[in-house]
């Protein structure tokens, strides 16, 4: 089974604030396509990416998504300034040369279009209290971590004025694993009333989310 979540879950209603005509919108690392649908469905044009053979045949057989393309950012290409939205969701952190590729990405993107680029969160909780776990479930071609201060500079960087950002992944365990509470206390603290949606609550408003998400407008 598959469902959208992550940046697919939060970009289409920011996005649709940010560009209420909407447009054409690209999905980087498309996956099997059903967030392309589901945008379609609310009116955008949709293109995807994908490194898959099979997610691509998927997207376009099963879900009828016709601009789906086999590749990535380094291979394919697009014209310039042909998108108004660009939406890149736990791909980027894979980029070999991040700077290359995001400011290939900006060159897709007409002037006043939006970025919404989501990424693995150097400033999360597990990050900072727990790196050795943090680490360790890196895959091999996981090669780069970033905050809101260095993502930042790097969307300035290529032309794009960050907006606004959050963050997701927000776990009350993970932040009992920072505590490093024995199991009795672990099971006892997780199991407060409310403590769920007062640590989900506190964690969203101080972005100690593991997962970042940012939106920029270029330039």
């Amino acid at each position: 089974s598959y469902s959208v979540t992550g940046v697919q879950t939060c970009a289409l209603p920011i996005l649709e604030r940010l560009l209420p005509g909407k447009g054409r919108l690209l999905d980087v690392g498309c996956a099997l396509g059903f967030y392309l649908e589901v945008a379609k469905d609310r009116g955008w044009r949709v293109s995807g990416m994908d490194i898959s053979d099979y997610a691509v045949d998927f997207a376009r057989e099963r879900l009828g998504i016709e601009e789906v393309y086999r590749g990535t950012v380094e291979t394919l290409d697009f014209p310039r300034e042909h998108f108004d939205a660009i939406i890149c969701s736990l791909v980027f952190e894979h980029f070999l040369d991040p700077r290359a590729c995001l400011a290939k990405m900006t060159g897709w993107l007409r002037p006043g279009g939006y970025l919404a680029l989501k990424i693995p969160h150097a400033g999360g909780v597990m990050c900072r209290f727990t790196p050795e776990r943090w680490f360790a479930s890196h895959p091999d071609n996981h090669f780069c971590d970033y905050t809101p201060e260095t993502l930042n500079r790097l969307f300035l960087s290529a032309g794009i004025w960050p907006t606004e950002w959050l963050t997701e992944g927000i776990y009350p365990e993970r932040f009992a694993d920072a505590l490093e509470l024995e199991d009795e206390q672990r099971s006892a603290f997780l199991e407060l009333p409310g403590l769920r949606e007062k640590y989900q609550a506190f964690a969203a408003r101080h972005l100690l989310g593991d997962s970042l998400v940012m939106f920029g407008r270029k330039l």
